[in-house]
């Protein structure tokens, strides 16, 4: 085995490995104004919170597939891994930054802890009528 092939082989472990540490659960920060979604290096999003109008735990069916993928019309899955997920759901379109950016009525998300997300959430933003 050349040299060259024994350094192909580490780079494509290495990467392997850091990807599947960062997309074990989509990063979900909650703040007054929005809420961002990121899935490692592979996707992002930042919602105004005044346009998230509902988020629920769904199932996500192996058929979906991870990563970040499409599972319905207009929308999209932060899902790397199984695992609890969320859904948000918003008021109008919002654009999901990934290879390709689009807009999405819906977001799913593989989450940690499910129950503190959609807690977090309930809440009213201060300063909210």
């Amino acid at each position: 085995m050349s040299l060259r092939t024994v350094w192909g082989v580490a780079l494509g472990a290495a990467i392997a490995f850091l990807l599947n540490a960062t997309l074990r659960f989509a990063r979900v920060e909650v703040t007054e104004e929005e809420v961002t979604v990121t899935l490692g290096p592979l996707g992002f999003a930042r919602i105004p919170r005044q346009l998230v109008m509902a988020a629920r735990r769904v199932p996500w069916r192996w058929y979906y597939g991870y990563g970040i993928r499409l599972y319905g019309p207009q929308a999209a899955g932060f899902v790397g891994r199984p695992g609890p997920v969320v859904e948000l759901v918003f008021s109008e379109p919002v654009t999901i930054r990934a290879a390709i950016p689009m807009q999405v009525n819906r977001l799913a998300v593989v989450v940690e802890n499910p129950e503190e997300l959609l807690a977090t959430l309930e809440r009213p933003a201060e300063g909210a009528a």
